[in-house]
């Protein structure tokens, strides 16, 4: 841990970008079948399908996931003249939904290639101090072990290790913040569903 410590020390500012781009990902992509629901519920509403009683008296609250749907649909359809209605704004509607496609994938390529700038930095960094500390060995160390094991713990070795610190230190608090958040929608949509799934995990 130590270890991992010191050398994600100096890159912090990279990894929590990359930690917030991965978050910005990940809701993107969460939010496209939300939103998608969203416009399917105004439809089926529009053209007389949908059965479904409107409570007048609940609050809109965006981190319930029965409503976060409607209610960026609403906004979608309510910052823009549709004279048509719901019916002639879906074109617009799954343009957008492809948009969110692009920029969502575009998202990940920039987290890719932050991530691997992120892996290059720890490993170089690595490599750097392997040498020192090889250079500062007497001559008796070098003459008990051979030249291609101390190059591949040079090269491989602090390839291998650069690429699990970052990887572990990336995945480990980018996927709890992803918990708090799913837990607070969790806990907005329903709480007695919380409770049953919270008691399923640590049973």
């Amino acid at each position: 841990m130590n270890l991992i410590i010191k050398y994600i020390k100096p890159i912090l500012p990279s990894m929590l970008l990359l930690i917030g781009i991965t978050f910005l990902a990940t809701f993107i992509t969460t939010l496209r079948p939300l939103v998608a629901a969203g416009i399917i519920n105004l439809t089926l509403t529009e053209v007389g399908f949908s059965d479904a009683p409107e409570d007048v008296n609940s609050e809109q609250n965006f981190f319930d996931l029965n409503q976060v749907g409607s209610i960026i649909s609403d906004f979608f359809f309510s910052s823009l003249d549709f004279s048509g209605g719901v019916i002639d704004a879906i074109p617009y509607f799954v343009i957008l939904l492809l948009l969110l496609s692009i920029i969502a994938g575009m998202i990940k390529y920039v987290g890719h290639i932050l991530n691997a700038f992120a892996r290059s930095k720890v490993m170089m960094s690595m490599r750097l101090d392997l040498t020192s500390s090889l250079l500062a060995l007497s001559l008796s160390f070098f003459n008990s072990k051979k030249s291609g094991e101390l190059i591949s713990r040079i090269i491989t070795d602090a390839q291998a290790v650069a690429q699990g610190a970052v990887s572990v230190t990336h995945r480990i608090l980018s996927s709890f913040l992803l918990i708090v958040v799913y837990f607070i929608f969790l806990i907005n949509t329903s709480q007695t569903l919380t409770l049953v799934i919270f008691i399923i995990v640590i049973a």
